[in-house]
């Protein structure tokens, strides 16, 4: 079986399996073992597949499209141009389509990279939350069952405060890894939630905060970094 670092949890044997049925499979000590899913095709034969980790999916997901954004950005040609301001740097018109396949990688950069400790901090809170979690609700303390805070819990809430107490580990939250995350979390939001004064530059708008601007300021190799 080849192992791929995306795979959920592999590991091997460290006695020898015997088949659990006449004819069937048996496997040597140190035979790997991996987590599998089976789901039936249209077929109506079941197919079993290794199970990936959503983490690693995401994480590989951003990474190669920033990579693909930053190959696109070395590209990048601009002409000296007048704006209302004075004197800018514009885009060469023959760019566009490459400007707006930048646009496409960094959209997915940042989309998948939040989403990569979504699916981590879900992931935690199923293994090792055994008990009802209380969250802060209107100023007061609402208890859930475990399940249910996989859904009711901020994203900020999982990684500020329970994962480091289900994992015993400091809080990030203060720490400068902490204000990386919330720039990237900001920056996510304000791609899935894009407003139309952050689809173009208005005059009595705030352009600063739109995707598009941080895009054209930093590296797209810098949106997956915090995750």
């Amino acid at each position: 079986m080849a192992i791929d670092w995306r795979s959920h949890f592999v590991t091997t044997l460290v006695d020898p399996l015997p088949a659990a049925y006449v004819g069937g499979p048996a496997h040597e000590a140190g035979a790997p073992v991996a987590v599998a899913s089976v789901v039936e095709s249209t077929s109506g034969h079941p197919i079993a597949f290794t199970a990936p980790s959503s983490t690693a999916l995401a994480l590989a997901v951003a990474a190669r499209a920033a990579r693909a954004a930053e190959v696109i950005r070395r590209g990048f040609r601009f002409t000296q141009g007048v704006g209302p301001n004075g004197p800018l740097r514009m885009f060469d018109g023959t760019t566009a389509g490459q400007l707006f396949d930048y646009f496409e990688h960094c959209f997915v950069a940042a989309v998948f990279s939040v989403q990569a400790l979504e699916a981590y901090s879900n992931y935690k809170i199923a293994m090792k939350l055994d008990r009802p979690y209380k969250l802060r609700r209107k100023g007061e303390l609402v208890e859930f069952p475990p399940h249910e805070v996989e859904r009711q819990a901020s994203l900020d809430e999982k990684l500020g405060a329970i994962l480091p107490e289900l994992l015993g580990v400091p809080s990030p939250n203060g720490l400068a890894e902490w204000g990386a995350y919330v720039h990237l979390r900001r920056l996510r939001d304000a791609t899935i939630h894009i407003k139309s004064h952050h689809q173009w530059t208005l005059a009595d708008r705030d352009f600063e905060s739109s995707p598009y601007s941080r895009f054209i300021e930093d590296s797209a190799l810098s949106i997956p970094v915090p995750a």
